[in-house]
């Protein structure tokens, strides 16, 4: 019960900035695409942040766009290969 008691108050402290709607959206989208904190410093302006943080979602809807088309065009020359007749035409094996 103590440690929990401390845990909470810690977690009080350690907050420095105001947390709004703004700040969390911008937590969540920097931890999830991987980007880092450098963007946008504490004396930058919520606007800021705001334009950073469409760009990483930008970016992200980009690159997942960019992995499908990649997968896409691999799975249709996959399909479209003709295959050799050496390896499709296999005959069993017998002994003797």
């Amino acid at each position: 019960m103590l440690a929990a008691g401390l845990v909470a108050l810690i977690a009080i402290v350690a907050f420095s900035e105001p947390r709004t709607r703004t700040n969390a959206l911008y937590f969540t989208v920097t931890v999830s695409s991987t980007v880092g904190f450098g963007g946008c410093h504490r004396q930058r302006p919520a606007a800021a942040r705001r334009v950073v943080t469409g760009q990483m979602i930008v970016d992200l809807v980009a690159v997942g766009l960019a992995v499908k088309v990649i997968v896409d065009a691999v799975r249709r020359g996959r399909r479209s290969k003709p295959q050799n007749d050496r390896y499709a035409r296999q005959e069993p094996v017998t002994a003797g």
